[in-house]
């Protein structure tokens, strides 16, 4: 049964990872279950400036995202492999536009409106991560 439950709380869990973006040092939650990516940063009232989120999928393809449930304003960078090729600034909270760009990805990253102004974070810049 214990190990059940910890199975089951890792589950909706996102394991943290240390990213480098262009020149900056982000603490990133990795969110690469169905789960996960389905609930990402919903119902979080706020997140440590240097913090963000990572979505991964196995595969690139056309992804989108909205600000269901999130109150945060966050932007979103689109990236292919470890590249940034998309960037969406300062999302409103709770809008239900989908954001994308019309490139195919396999990560998107979160973070904190106003971080890619900034810190200067502009497409082409490498993600590096532990």
């Amino acid at each position: 049964m214990r190990f059940f439950l910890i199975a089951l709380l890792t589950s909706f869990t996102a394991l943290a990872d240390e990213c480098t973006i262009g020149n900056n040092l982000y603490n990133l939650e990795i969110a690469n279950t169905p789960e996960q990516r389905k609930i990402g940063l919903m119902n979080r009232k706020s997140m440590p400036e240097d913090n963000g989120m990572m979505f991964i999928w196995p595969q690139a393809d056309l992804r989108a995202m909205w600000m269901k449930n999130t109150y945060i304003p966050l932007d979103m960078l689109f990236i292919k492999d470890d590249t940034v090729i998309g960037v969406i600034e300062n999302t409103i909270p709770h809008d239900l536009t989908p954001r994308y760009i019309e490139k195919p990805v396999n990560k998107i990253i979160e973070l904190n409106a106003g971080q890619v102004q900034k810190n200067n974070i502009a497409i082409g810049d490498a993600v590096k991560c532990n």
